[in-house]
């Protein structure tokens, strides 16, 4: 099998970025990360470089949209790096989510033509690891949280307004989670779950209306859509019903199994009941569904998260046949990985053939 995120120059990726399809915009974290880092462990089986056991999210919309992907995110990636360290003493390697999209900017900014990128859509999904590298702060003084996180908030926004300055128009953002359901975080106090909680809704509510005061302050955005992962979370891991049917029975802890920041097994040997893969990132077929709901905003259909529609995209993009009985692929079903293979492009692939990618992008 070939390994979907090799660093490689595949040729079947790059004519899919070639071909007179929409393009998804990928920066952020290992939420949407496609394997640009290598995080392969002899003790963490991680699918080809993604914190899961198959592809993630932003591939999952890709592939049920018909659009390509050129995605730069990272595994690790936080806001900005500078306002991290500035906060806590910590080394970060990974590229932060403003360093990823002053990449893109400097190598691709202002080449592409108006009318062939107005139907592409920014993504950027960033945030749970700014609370990492901070939790000493944010966990022991919940009070504080929100004032911190407020800054990620404005590092995304102006990420936004850096991408809309070389023509895009349309965003998908992902918010932040419910801290309190994620295994990570399991050894907090009730009291500090509860507290933490309430902050993570007050800068998501700040995330969404910055995200609305920016597209009235200017009329030529787009669509803008605000990918709820704290809505998901909760409703799903509280009602798991519709989770079962698609058998993930186990929404509590990970399929690595973890304490708080530390792995107990090495190995997992079947991935297909979790809700969590490891201490942090969902399985595959919890990507999927939010793969399936940015697919229904890119068709411009208007929809309302309830069980009525989880119970439609299920049916609709065939959720449960994402896994299969064989282990083989981690359980993926091979199809699916062969068509995201053709439909990605790396960070590193990008930078090594920006001529040829602007040149077939502008043909359009």
């Amino acid at each position: 099998m070939k390994p979907i995120s090799s660093i490689y120059l595949s040729i079947l990726s790059l004519n899919a970025v070639f071909a007179s399809k929409p393009t998804l915009v990928v920066f952020g974290d290992e939420s949407v990360s496609s394997g640009n880092k290598n995080i392969s462990s002899s003790s963490i089986p991680y699918y080809y470089g993604r914190s899961s056991n198959g592809p993630v999210w932003s591939e999952f919309a890709g592939l049920y949209s018909g659009y390509d992907i050129i995605n730069f995110a990272f595994p690790g990636a936080v806001s900005n790096n500078t306002f991290i360290q500035n906060c806590v003493e910590t080394n970060l390697t990974a590229p932060s989510l403003y360093d990823q999209i002053e990449t893109f900017s400097v190598n691709f900014g202002g080449k592409f033509n108006s009318s062939s990128i107005k139907n592409d859509a920014v993504i950027i999904s960033v945030g749970l690891n700014d609370v990492i590298q901070l939790q000493n702060i944010v966990i022991k003084h919940p009070l504080k949280f929100t004032g911190y996180l407020l800054k990620t908030v404005n590092s995304i926004v102006d990420g936004v307004k850096k991408m809309k300055s070389i023509g895009y128009n349309n965003y998908i953002v992902s918010n932040l989670p419910q801290i309190s359901r994620i295994p990570y975080f399991s050894g907090m106090s009730t009291l500090s779950k509860l507290s933490v909680d309430l902050a993570t809704s007050a800068v998501n509510t700040g995330l969404l209306v910055s995200l609305k005061l920016l597209k009235a302050s200017d009329k030529s955005y787009g669509n803008f859509y605000v990918l709820d992962n704290y809505e998901f979370e909760s409703s799903m891991i509280s009602g798991s019903k519709l989770l079962k049917s698609v058998g993930i029975t186990n929404v509590g802890s990970s399929c690595l199994n973890t304490k708080t920041g530390k792995y107990d097994l090495s190995t997992c040997s079947d991935p297909r009941k979790f809700y969590f893969y490891d201490a942090i990132n969902p399985t595959s077929m919890i990507h999927s569904f939010y793969g399936a709901m940015v697919s229904e905003f890119l068709s411009k259909k208007k929809f309302a998260f309830n069980s009525n529609f989880v119970t439609e995209i299920i049916e609709k993009y065939k959720i449960s046949e994402i896994y299969t009985n064989n282990s083989t692929n981690s359980y993926i079903n091979k199809e699916i990985t062969d068509k995201i293979a053709d439909i990605g492009t790396s960070f590193s692939e990008a930078l090594e053939n920006i001529d040829e990618i602007v040149s077939k992008k502008n043909s359009q």
